[in-house]
Protein backbone atom coordinates (compact mmCIF):
# COMPACT_ATOMS: atom_id res chain seq x y z
CA UNK A 1 0.00 0.00 0.00
CA UNK A 2 1.35 3.43 -0.96
CA UNK A 3 0.38 5.83 1.77
CA UNK A 4 1.62 8.88 -0.06
CA UNK A 5 1.03 9.54 -3.72
CA UNK A 6 0.77 13.31 -3.53
CA UNK A 7 3.86 14.74 -1.91
CA UNK A 8 6.86 14.85 -4.20
CA UNK A 9 9.26 17.40 -2.80
CA UNK A 10 9.67 19.59 0.25
CA UNK A 11 11.90 22.28 1.69
CA UNK A 12 11.73 23.44 5.29
CA UNK A 13 13.43 25.85 7.67
CA UNK A 14 13.73 24.95 11.34
CA UNK A 15 15.18 26.74 14.36
CA UNK A 16 16.68 25.22 17.50
CA UNK A 17 18.65 26.36 20.55
CA UNK A 18 21.20 24.59 22.68
CA UNK A 19 22.42 25.29 26.22
CA UNK A 20 24.52 24.03 29.07
CA UNK A 21 21.66 24.49 31.53
CA UNK A 22 19.15 21.73 32.25
CA UNK A 23 16.40 24.23 33.15
CA UNK A 24 13.27 24.74 31.06
CA UNK A 25 13.84 28.16 29.44
CA UNK A 26 11.04 30.35 28.20
CA UNK A 27 12.08 30.73 24.58
CA UNK A 28 9.78 31.75 21.75
CA UNK A 29 9.68 32.55 18.06
CA UNK A 30 6.92 34.61 16.44
CA UNK A 31 6.10 36.41 13.19
CA UNK A 32 7.37 39.99 13.29
CA UNK A 33 4.89 42.85 13.68
CA UNK A 34 5.12 45.99 11.55
CA UNK A 35 3.23 49.23 11.14
CA UNK A 36 0.37 49.33 8.66
CA UNK A 37 2.48 51.32 6.21
CA UNK A 38 5.38 48.85 6.35
CA UNK A 39 3.00 45.92 6.00
CA UNK A 40 1.56 47.43 2.82
CA UNK A 41 5.05 47.97 1.39
CA UNK A 42 5.99 44.34 2.10
CA UNK A 43 2.72 42.84 0.83
CA UNK A 44 3.85 42.28 -2.82
CA UNK A 45 6.77 40.21 -1.50
CA UNK A 46 4.95 38.19 1.15
CA UNK A 47 4.88 34.99 -0.93
CA UNK A 48 8.66 34.66 -0.66
CA UNK A 49 9.58 36.82 2.36
CA UNK A 50 9.04 36.32 6.09
CA UNK A 51 10.28 38.10 9.22
CA UNK A 52 10.41 36.34 12.61
CA UNK A 53 11.40 37.52 16.10
CA UNK A 54 13.43 35.15 18.25
CA UNK A 55 13.44 35.70 22.02
CA UNK A 56 16.12 34.01 24.13
CA UNK A 57 17.09 34.06 27.79
CA UNK A 58 20.20 33.34 29.81
CA UNK A 59 19.84 29.57 29.48
CA UNK A 60 20.32 29.70 25.70
CA UNK A 61 23.95 29.61 24.60
CA UNK A 62 23.55 29.23 20.84
CA UNK A 63 20.79 29.26 18.21
CA UNK A 64 20.72 27.76 14.73
CA UNK A 65 18.46 27.95 11.69
CA UNK A 66 18.73 24.99 9.33
CA UNK A 67 17.55 24.67 5.74
CA UNK A 68 16.34 21.12 5.04
CA UNK A 69 15.37 19.49 1.76
CA UNK A 70 13.24 16.35 1.43
CA UNK A 71 13.76 14.22 -1.65
CA UNK A 72 13.82 10.53 -2.49
CA UNK A 73 12.52 9.57 0.94
CA UNK A 74 14.96 11.41 3.20
CA UNK A 75 15.73 14.82 4.71
CA UNK A 76 19.09 16.46 4.03
CA UNK A 77 20.47 19.62 5.63
CA UNK A 78 21.32 22.03 2.79
CA UNK A 79 22.60 24.93 4.89
CA UNK A 80 22.49 26.65 8.27
CA UNK A 81 23.00 29.94 10.09
CA UNK A 82 24.04 29.89 13.72
CA UNK A 83 25.26 32.36 16.35
CA UNK A 84 26.37 32.29 19.96
CA UNK A 85 24.14 34.26 22.30
CA UNK A 86 26.01 37.42 23.23
CA UNK A 87 23.79 38.67 26.06
CA UNK A 88 22.02 37.01 28.98
CA UNK A 89 18.70 37.86 27.40
CA UNK A 90 18.48 38.58 23.71
CA UNK A 91 15.88 39.39 21.07
CA UNK A 92 16.71 38.91 17.42
CA UNK A 93 14.95 39.63 14.15
CA UNK A 94 15.53 37.26 11.27
CA UNK A 95 14.38 37.76 7.69
CA UNK A 96 13.89 34.74 5.42
CA UNK A 97 13.56 34.77 1.66
CA UNK A 98 12.48 31.33 0.47
CA UNK A 99 11.55 30.56 -3.12
CA UNK A 100 11.17 27.27 -4.94
CA UNK A 101 14.82 27.53 -6.03
CA UNK A 102 16.87 29.45 -3.45
CA UNK A 103 17.00 30.75 0.09
CA UNK A 104 18.47 33.84 1.81
CA UNK A 105 18.74 34.29 5.59
CA UNK A 106 19.28 37.73 7.16
CA UNK A 107 20.19 38.38 10.81
CA UNK A 108 19.10 41.94 11.59
CA UNK A 109 20.28 44.03 14.57
CA UNK A 110 20.98 47.67 15.43
CA UNK A 111 24.29 47.53 13.54
CA UNK A 112 22.80 46.36 10.25
CA UNK A 113 22.48 42.79 9.00
CA UNK A 114 24.45 39.68 8.10
CA UNK A 115 23.39 37.38 5.28
CA UNK A 116 23.68 33.72 4.33
CA UNK A 117 22.62 32.72 0.80
CA UNK A 118 21.91 29.33 -0.74
CA UNK A 119 21.58 29.43 -4.52
CA UNK A 120 20.07 25.92 -4.53
CA UNK A 121 17.80 24.35 -1.93
CA UNK A 122 18.37 20.86 -3.33
CA UNK A 123 14.78 20.42 -4.49
CA UNK A 124 13.34 20.88 -7.97
CA UNK A 125 9.80 22.20 -7.59
CA UNK A 126 9.39 22.58 -11.35
CA UNK A 127 8.09 18.98 -11.46
CA UNK A 128 5.10 19.83 -9.30
CA UNK A 129 1.65 21.09 -10.19
CA UNK A 130 1.02 22.82 -6.87
CA UNK A 131 3.24 24.24 -4.11
CA UNK A 132 1.81 24.31 -0.59
CA UNK A 133 3.22 27.07 1.61
CA UNK A 134 3.03 26.62 5.39
CA UNK A 135 4.75 29.02 7.76
CA UNK A 136 4.72 29.94 11.44
CA UNK A 137 1.70 32.17 12.10
CA UNK A 138 1.72 32.83 15.84
CA UNK A 139 4.02 33.08 18.83
CA UNK A 140 5.39 29.60 19.52
CA UNK A 141 7.22 28.75 22.77
CA UNK A 142 9.86 26.04 22.58
CA UNK A 143 12.42 24.36 24.82
CA UNK A 144 16.18 23.99 24.66
CA UNK A 145 17.05 21.36 22.04
CA UNK A 146 13.59 21.46 20.44
CA UNK A 147 13.16 22.33 16.77
CA UNK A 148 10.41 24.59 15.46
CA UNK A 149 9.50 24.63 11.78
CA UNK A 150 9.44 28.25 10.60
CA UNK A 151 8.50 27.72 6.98
CA UNK A 152 7.81 24.74 4.75
CA UNK A 153 7.16 24.59 1.02
CA UNK A 154 5.68 21.34 -0.27
CA UNK A 155 5.51 20.37 -3.92
CA UNK A 156 2.43 18.32 -4.86
CA UNK A 157 1.81 16.41 -8.06
CA UNK A 158 -1.97 16.55 -7.74
CA UNK A 159 -2.62 12.86 -6.99
CA UNK A 160 -4.73 11.58 -4.12
CA UNK A 161 -3.84 9.41 -1.20
CA UNK A 162 -4.66 5.82 -2.03
CA UNK A 163 -5.85 5.21 1.51
CA UNK A 164 -5.86 7.34 4.66
CA UNK A 165 -4.19 6.22 7.87
CA UNK A 166 -6.33 4.10 10.17
CA UNK A 167 -8.13 6.49 12.48
CA UNK A 168 -8.99 9.27 10.05
CA UNK A 169 -5.76 10.64 8.55
CA UNK A 170 -6.31 13.63 6.25
CA UNK A 171 -4.27 16.00 4.11
CA UNK A 172 -5.27 19.27 2.51
CA UNK A 173 -4.36 17.91 -0.91
CA UNK A 174 -6.59 14.84 -0.53
CA UNK A 175 -9.50 17.09 0.48
CA UNK A 176 -8.76 19.39 -2.45
CA UNK A 177 -9.01 16.48 -4.88
CA UNK A 178 -12.25 15.23 -3.36
CA UNK A 179 -13.90 18.66 -3.43
CA UNK A 180 -12.26 19.61 -6.76
CA UNK A 181 -10.94 22.88 -5.32
CA UNK A 182 -8.20 24.50 -7.38
CA UNK A 183 -5.96 25.76 -4.58
CA UNK A 184 -4.55 23.66 -1.74
CA UNK A 185 -3.98 26.84 0.27
CA UNK A 186 -7.76 27.47 0.20
CA UNK A 187 -8.38 24.05 1.76
CA UNK A 188 -5.63 24.64 4.32
CA UNK A 189 -7.18 27.96 5.34
CA UNK A 190 -10.62 26.38 5.77
CA UNK A 191 -9.12 23.57 7.88
CA UNK A 192 -7.46 26.17 10.09
CA UNK A 193 -10.76 28.05 10.45
CA UNK A 194 -12.52 24.84 11.53
CA UNK A 195 -9.89 24.25 14.21
CA UNK A 196 -9.90 27.84 15.47
CA UNK A 197 -13.69 27.72 15.66
CA UNK A 198 -13.44 24.74 18.01
CA UNK A 199 -15.25 22.33 15.69
CA UNK A 200 -12.41 19.87 15.07
CA UNK A 201 -8.89 19.13 16.35
CA UNK A 202 -6.07 17.99 14.10
CA UNK A 203 -3.48 15.65 15.61
CA UNK A 204 -0.09 15.65 13.82
CA UNK A 205 2.43 12.84 13.66
CA UNK A 206 5.13 12.88 16.34
CA UNK A 207 7.90 14.81 14.60
CA UNK A 208 11.49 13.64 14.82
CA UNK A 209 12.83 15.57 11.82
CA UNK A 210 12.00 19.05 10.52
CA UNK A 211 8.96 19.08 8.29
CA UNK A 212 7.84 15.54 9.17
CA UNK A 213 4.54 16.86 10.49
CA UNK A 214 4.04 18.92 7.34
CA UNK A 215 4.31 15.97 4.94
CA UNK A 216 2.29 13.40 6.91
CA UNK A 217 -1.49 13.15 7.35
CA UNK A 218 -3.11 14.58 10.46
CA UNK A 219 -5.79 12.70 12.36
CA UNK A 220 -9.09 14.51 12.81
CA UNK A 221 -11.23 14.49 15.96
CA UNK A 222 -14.57 16.24 16.42
CA UNK A 223 -14.80 18.46 19.48
CA UNK A 224 -18.56 17.86 19.62
CA UNK A 225 -19.31 14.20 18.89
CA UNK A 226 -23.07 14.84 18.64
CA UNK A 227 -22.49 17.44 15.93
CA UNK A 228 -20.13 15.07 14.11
CA UNK A 229 -22.75 12.31 14.18
CA UNK A 230 -25.43 14.69 12.88
CA UNK A 231 -23.28 15.95 9.96
CA UNK A 232 -21.61 12.66 9.07
CA UNK A 233 -22.52 11.16 5.66
CA UNK A 234 -22.46 7.75 7.35
CA UNK A 235 -25.70 6.43 8.83
CA UNK A 236 -24.00 6.19 12.20
CA UNK A 237 -20.49 6.79 13.47
CA UNK A 238 -18.82 3.68 14.83
CA UNK A 239 -18.61 3.28 18.57
CA UNK A 240 -14.85 2.76 18.20
CA UNK A 241 -14.36 6.17 16.57
CA UNK A 242 -16.61 7.92 19.07
CA UNK A 243 -14.74 6.22 21.91
CA UNK A 244 -11.36 7.38 20.55
CA UNK A 245 -12.74 10.91 20.11
CA UNK A 246 -13.93 10.94 23.72
CA UNK A 247 -10.45 9.93 24.93
CA UNK A 248 -8.82 12.57 22.71
CA UNK A 249 -11.06 15.35 23.99
CA UNK A 250 -10.31 14.38 27.59
CA UNK A 251 -6.56 14.50 26.92
CA UNK A 252 -6.85 17.82 25.05
CA UNK A 253 -8.18 19.45 28.21
CA UNK A 254 -5.18 18.25 30.24
CA UNK A 255 -2.13 18.58 27.97
CA UNK A 256 -0.49 21.23 25.81
CA UNK A 257 -0.08 19.07 22.69
CA UNK A 258 -1.12 15.69 21.30
CA UNK A 259 0.60 13.63 18.59
CA UNK A 260 0.29 10.14 17.14
CA UNK A 261 2.82 7.56 15.95
CA UNK A 262 2.31 5.19 12.98
CA UNK A 263 5.02 2.60 13.72
CA UNK A 264 4.17 -1.02 14.67
CA UNK A 265 0.45 -0.49 14.30
CA UNK A 266 0.58 3.01 15.73
CA UNK A 267 -0.18 4.75 19.00
CA UNK A 268 -3.30 6.90 19.13
CA UNK A 269 -2.05 9.61 21.48
CA UNK A 270 1.39 10.80 22.59
CA UNK A 271 0.82 13.75 24.92
CA UNK A 272 3.28 16.53 25.72
CA UNK A 273 3.53 19.13 28.48
CA UNK A 274 5.84 22.17 28.23
CA UNK A 275 7.61 20.65 25.26
CA UNK A 276 8.29 17.27 26.88
CA UNK A 277 6.54 13.95 26.25
CA UNK A 278 4.36 13.14 29.24
CA UNK A 279 2.60 9.92 28.26
CA UNK A 280 1.50 7.41 25.61
CA UNK A 281 -2.16 6.35 25.45
CA UNK A 282 -4.17 3.98 23.27
CA UNK A 283 -7.96 3.97 22.86
CA UNK A 284 -9.37 0.45 22.52
CA UNK A 285 -13.15 0.17 22.67
CA UNK A 286 -13.19 -3.64 22.48
CA UNK A 287 -10.65 -4.78 25.05
CA UNK A 288 -11.69 -8.40 24.58
CA UNK A 289 -10.53 -8.65 20.96
CA UNK A 290 -7.14 -10.44 21.26
CA UNK A 291 -5.85 -9.41 17.82
CA UNK A 292 -6.79 -5.77 18.31
CA UNK A 293 -5.33 -5.73 21.81
CA UNK A 294 -2.05 -7.22 20.58
CA UNK A 295 -1.78 -4.52 17.90
CA UNK A 296 -2.46 -1.84 20.51
CA UNK A 297 0.23 -3.27 22.81
CA UNK A 298 2.82 -3.39 20.02
CA UNK A 299 2.09 0.15 18.86
CA UNK A 300 2.10 1.46 22.41
CA UNK A 301 5.38 -0.27 23.24
CA UNK A 302 7.06 1.36 20.24
CA UNK A 303 5.71 4.77 21.19
CA UNK A 304 6.98 4.28 24.76
CA UNK A 305 10.40 3.44 23.35
CA UNK A 306 10.42 6.52 21.14
CA UNK A 307 9.21 8.79 23.91
CA UNK A 308 11.38 7.36 26.68
CA UNK A 309 8.34 6.37 28.74
CA UNK A 310 8.28 3.51 31.23
CA UNK A 311 4.49 3.43 31.54
CA UNK A 312 1.78 3.30 28.90
CA UNK A 313 -2.02 3.27 29.05
CA UNK A 314 -4.66 1.42 27.04
CA UNK A 315 -8.14 2.77 27.76
CA UNK A 316 -10.92 0.23 27.20
CA UNK A 317 -14.65 0.14 27.80
CA UNK A 318 -14.45 -2.04 30.90
CA UNK A 319 -11.23 -4.03 31.22
CA UNK A 320 -8.47 -3.46 33.80
CA UNK A 321 -5.08 -5.20 33.88
CA UNK A 322 -1.33 -4.60 34.07
CA UNK A 323 1.05 -6.09 31.49
CA UNK A 324 4.85 -6.03 31.81
CA UNK A 325 6.69 -5.21 28.56
CA UNK A 326 10.33 -4.69 27.66
CA UNK A 327 9.90 -0.91 27.79
CA UNK A 328 8.24 -0.96 31.24
CA UNK A 329 4.60 -1.55 32.08
CA UNK A 330 1.32 -1.15 30.21
CA UNK A 331 -1.78 -0.51 32.28
CA UNK A 332 -5.13 -1.43 30.77
CA UNK A 333 -7.70 0.81 32.42
CA UNK A 334 -11.47 1.17 32.09
CA UNK A 335 -12.81 4.38 30.63
CA UNK A 336 -14.80 5.41 33.72
CA UNK A 337 -11.67 5.38 35.86
CA UNK A 338 -9.56 7.11 33.21
CA UNK A 339 -12.06 9.90 32.56
CA UNK A 340 -12.44 10.60 36.28
CA UNK A 341 -8.70 11.22 36.71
Amino acid sequence: MKRWAGILLAAALAIACCACSMQKPELSVAPSSFSRETTEVLRPFQSELQFVDLKLNEDAKQWKISLWSYRDGEWKEQGKMFEKVKQKSESLRIAIRLTTKECDLYLIDENGFSKASYSSIGTNFEQTQTVIDQRIEQKTPFAIGEEVTLWAKLGVDGQQLERPLVGGGVTANAVRNQLKVKSVSTVTEHMEHLERAGLVAFVPILGTTPGRQAVNPRKVYAVDTALAAALSPEESLSRERLFATMIHNHLARKYDAIFYTPECGGCDFVVAEEGFIAGCIQACYDGDDPDLMQMKIEGLSEAMRQGGQRRGLIVTLGRSERIPVEEGEIEIIDADTFLSQ
